[in-house]
């Protein structure tokens, strides 16, 4: 009887090891499962940063500015600002009054920009207005400049910024409105795209002071595709 008890003994620890053994490598396995799993996760999340970082500092990025009317002023009186319009001859003091907003558009980042479109909101009178013209590109060397002027050819709803986003770049905004943070100040909405075609939008507020010193109170950036 001795013998089979220490046979049964020992076939009972044979089993109890197998089972201890095997539950460990169980747990080993799901930890190993789950810390590989967690290590792949932070790999993707360092190379999607990584990549963003990369395109951050290949991407095109631009800032408008609106100068103060008395720099605008000396601009036009030694004449680094001439008439460039269809219209009647103006003298320098006609042409100060004529020009509403003079915008510098400087990009700080590494590629050039392209297509950039430039619509100003006036607080004021609640209306927007777009730039005579768009830059084809603008390149990280200098800065290149829009004027808007008091000519009503150059004012647009909001649904017209719409659908000339749409056209230009092909992709969809609801409203304007979704990016226009403080109503209560004048905005730039500056849309471009870079060479890949990705298109972006800075916006960027302004207010002006009794003695015509322009204040920049904000700046926001959106990627639209």
């Amino acid at each position: 009887m001795g013998e089979i008890s220490n046979a049964h003994k020992f076939e009972l620890i044979v089993r109890f090891s197998t089972a201890a053994l095997t539950l460990c490598l169980v747990v080993v396995g799901i930890c190993y499962t789950v810390e590989t799993r967690r290590m792949r996760i932070a790999a993707e999340s360092e190379m999607e940063m990584f990549k963003k970082q990369f395109q951050y500092s290949m991407m095109p990025d631009l800032y408008p500015s609106v100068a103060s009317k008395k720099f605008v002023t000396k601009l036009v009186m030694d004449g680094k600002i001439t008439q460039q319009f269809e219209k009647k001859d103006l003298t320098k003091e006609e042409l100060v009054k004529f020009i509403k907003h003079y915008v510098a558009i400087e990009n700080v980042g590494n590629r050039c920009a392209y297509d950039a479109y430039l619509y100003l909101y006036n607080s004021d009178t609640k209306s927007f207005m777009k730039a005579p013209t768009c830059k084809v590109y603008v390149t990280p060397e200098k800065p290149t400049t829009v004027i808007f002027t008091d000519d009503k050819i150059y004012y647009i709803t909001k649904s017209d910024i719409v659908k000339e986003v749409k056209k230009q770049y092909n992709i969809n905004i609801d409203s304007v409105d979704n990016y226009l943070k403080l109503k209560d100040k004048n905005c730039l909405f500056l849309f471009y795209k870079d060479i890949q075609g990705k298109v972006y939008l800075r916006t960027r507020g302004f207010v002006s002071d009794d003695e015509g010193n322009v204040i920049h109170v904000n700046t926001d950036f959106f990627e639209l595709n």
